[in-house]
């Protein structure tokens, strides 16, 4: 299924490459912050003290 979206959003882009510039930007932007992938990846790992710190905020 995951190769079928693919497929289609590269057969959307082929076919629409306009948008594809937006896409590019923004990657881009996302790319070259290594500080928010490392941010987001100490959250999605959840270790104990961002989980104390969680529940001392809520």
């Amino acid at each position: 299924m995951k190769t079928v979206l693919l497929g289609l959003l590269l057969g959307l882009l082929a076919a629409f490459p306009h948008l594809a510039a937006p896409l590019l930007a923004a990657g881009r932007v996302v790319a070259v912050q290594p500080l928010l992938w490392a941010f987001c990846a100490g959250l999605a790992a959840r270790p104990r003290i961002v989980r104390r710190f969680s529940r001392r905020i809520s």
